[in-house]
């Protein structure tokens, strides 16, 4: 259900679709905001809660229609350009933060799915299982520069298939489960852009 926002203006600091399209979440700087693309309308916003206080959300990812969020927070009284390197896991239906992954460097991309969880940074990818009893992490992958945070899953592939910038400009790394992988030349220069359907 929708709840009240603090007062004062409120900004948007990212988007990101669900795995299905069927929804997509807004980070904004009091909290989050849950859209459903059709019909579209406004499914929940969370702007009050107490552990939200003092904090902007960078990035944003959101499993399916579930009440579970991955968010990347940045204090507001922090230097912006400072960025975050954690992704902190929020259970709507406890209303409280429930896990924690971090990183030595900022995080510039955040993906996952049912299996795990992605936070791509300037120069590596790390990747966290996630199961019943918490997350852990299992692989982690140096890359080529990677100011956007460029990374993409396969939403319903199994084993689990996911495609970051290789080791250099122009490459590409898929990633088949933790241990299967292939990388090649997909472009002459740096990439601008991954994806992956459904599948892989």
């Amino acid at each position: 259900a929708s709840s009240s926002a603090p007062s004062g203006n409120i900004y948007l600091m990212s988007y990101a679709f669900n795995q299905d399209c069927s929804c997509f979440i807004c980070g904004t700087t009091a909290g989050f905001r849950v859209y459903r693309t059709s019909p579209f309308c406004e499914l929940r916003r969370v702007e009050d809660a107490d552990a939200f206080k003092e904090k902007s959300f960078a990035l944003v990812a959101m499993l399916y229609k579930s009440n579970v969020f991955t968010l990347v927070p940045i204090s507001r009284d922090a230097d912006m350009s400072a960025g975050a390197n954690k992704a902190m896991i929020w259970d709507e239906k406890e209303r409280r933060f429930v896990g924690e992954l971090r990183s030595r460097h900022e995080v510039k991309g955040l993906v996952r799915n049912r299996e795990i969880i992605v936070m791509a940074c300037e120069r590596d990818v790390y990747v966290y299982e996630t199961t019943a009893t918490g997350t852990r992490a299992i692989l982690w992958i140096k890359t080529t520069k990677n100011t956007s945070g460029l990374c993409a899953l396969a939403c319903s592939s199994t084993p689990w298939i996911m495609c970051c910038p290789g080791e250099s400009d122009g490459g590409l790394r898929v990633q088949v489960g933790q241990g299967e992988f292939s990388e090649f030349t997909a472009h002459e220069t740096a990439l601008a852009a991954v994806a992956l359907n459904d599948s892989g």
